[in-house]
């Protein structure tokens, strides 16, 4: 991997920019993508590197650095990093030749260089992307008035309810909120699911999907959290929450099935051996004001 010069200054962005290699040998450059990438704090970044016309995908090998600490981010779309908000989206179609490094709820710290390398010949196409991350100060004077308007009362005006039920070969979390006091327009429009205390990724997975549907006349709003496809490494605390919430979580322990066994799965079994999956609830309720 190419390294950055001096003691690790973070470069700007034209410093950068001077660090874009391709090969020399007849590879037709591709389209030039956008050097810099702009984003709000908090909104998903998009980070695109285009691999060289004519090289052969199956061949091709990329990966991903960030400049200020060496850090190796992704190789093809696999990730080397602790920091969940990373992942990689690689061409899906036979005319598609881009890479994307996708980096969920950005932060200012995040500003910086970062570098896509290519295995071609004769020697390694990089591409310098610069992503600059900037705060939504509107946002930031809304969170300030609502922090020091607002009592302990009305910060936690919603509370929640955490669910399960089994669809098919489906896991189904359901997440109800509502308040006393609730009015439609106020009902939050979204929630955040985690696992394990890790916001769970609903980007090109077809493992997760979320809906969300108002009942009760606009007194409250159900969210569900699908988990396709059960299996026992989606056991974990999984939560719900969001501003102004209260958070809920259940623990939930999925068991493989016996070889003999042909049940189905189920909700609340005993863990007897005539059940092919069980699963066991604990509900846990936080605060998220505390």
């Amino acid at each position: 991997m190419l390294q950055p010069p001096g003691d690790r200054i973070p470069l700007s962005f034209s410093e950068c920019i001077r660090l874009e290699r391709w090969p020399t040998d007849g590879h037709d450059r591709a389209p030039s993508a956008a050097k810099v990438i702009s984003v709000r704090e908090g909104q998903p970044a998009y980070l695109h590197c285009a691999q060289p016309k004519g090289q052969r995908r199956k061949e091709l090998k990329v990966a991903w650095t960030r400049l200020r600490d060496d850090a190796l981010l992704a190789v093809g779309t696999s990730t080397f990093t602790l920091d969940p908000r990373f992942q990689v989206s690689k061409p899906r179609r036979k005319n598609e030749s881009d890479w994307v490094l996708i980096l969920r709820r950005p932060s200012p710290t995040d500003q910086g260089c970062y570098l896509c390398e290519m295995n071609t010949e004769p020697t390694s196409t990089i591409v310098p992307v610069y992503l600059k991350v900037s705060i939504d100060r509107n946002e930031v004077r809304r969170e300030e008035t609502e922090e020091s308007e607002g009592t302990a009362d009305e910060m936690q005006k919603f509370i929640t309810l955490l669910q399960t039920n089994i669809e098919g070969d489906s896991l189904l979390l359901n997440c109800t909120v509502k308040g006393e006091e609730a009015k439609a327009g106020e009902l939050p429009t979204e929630v955040k699911w985690t696992k394990d205390g890790v916001p769970i990724d609903f980007y090109g997975s077809e493992k997760y999907s979320s809906e969300r549907h108002v009942s009760n006349n606009g007194a409250s709003v159900l969210f569900t959290l699908r988990i396709r496809t059960a299996a026992p490494e989606d056991s974990g605390i999984y939560a719900c929450d969001g501003l102004r919430l209260v958070k809920s979580a259940q623990t939930i322990n999925l068991v493989p099935p016996l070889a003999s066994s042909s049940a189905s799965l189920c909700l609340f079994c005993p863990a007897w051996p005539y059940f092919r999956i069980y699963s066991l609830f604990i509900p846990h309720f936080y605060l998220l004001f505390s």
